[in-house]
């Protein structure tokens, strides 16, 4: 199934509403006209994230759907500090994804933001940015030119990547407990990754 089909059937699927639908189209075609590339590896971060949402209770619904979708629309004002451009794009808008954009690159380093949220909704916006950023690096290293012929992956490939994500991520964040690198291994043990 082609990129554009699976987001349009994951649209379906939650029932968006035509206006919002049509908002997010365009704000990603904005994205299209810019780099091609970006915008595909854009939607398969949105659909992942809505993947990896089946996968823990503690996140709203759609949050790392539309995070994953806008997580590097800052792109199109340029390369340079995209993720602070984004932010700016999109708050007012899509104000949980706007942070989520802001925050997703840097995961020891959080950025200030000028949004009203509580206590709660930005510890949970940081927890989904961390992830959105787990699932931005799991696409950009499986879709370098490592998939063989075939489009798969070699194992030994995979466990690299898992390893790398594990370590750059997981003990980053909580090098106690890892609570994020346990999840990233259930990710792969449940074959989402």
């Amino acid at each position: 199934m082609e990129l554009l089909d699976k987001l349009n059937s994951a649209f379906f699927e939650i029932g968006i509403s035509p206006e919002h639908k049509n908002s997010l189209i365009s704000t990603l075609d904005l994205l299209k006209k810019k780099n091609n590339k970006v915008y595909e590896h854009s939607l398969r971060v949105g659909l992942k994230g809505r993947e990896v949402e089946k996968f823990t209770s503690d996140i709203r619904p759609n949050a790392l759907f539309y995070g994953g979708l806008l997580h590097d629309i800052g792109l199109v004002m340029g390369e340079k500090d995209h993720h602070i451009r984004g932010y700016y794009m999109l708050r007012g808008s899509y104000n949980f994804s706007a942070r989520m954009a802001l925050n997703h690159k840097y995961p020891l380093q959080r950025l200030n933001d000028d949004l009203s949220f509580t206590a709660k909704e930005k510890e949970l916006n940081t927890y989904c940015s961390i992830i959105i950023g787990v699932i931005d690096r799991y696409d950009e290293l499986t879709n370098q030119e490592m998939p063989d012929n075939s489009g798969a992956i070699n194992p030994q490939i995979k466990a690299i990547i898992k390893e790398n994500l594990i370590l750059e991520y997981g003990f980053l964040q909580d090098p106690r407990g890892n609570k994020l690198g346990k999840f990233i291994d259930n990710l792969y043990r449940k074959k989402v990754f």
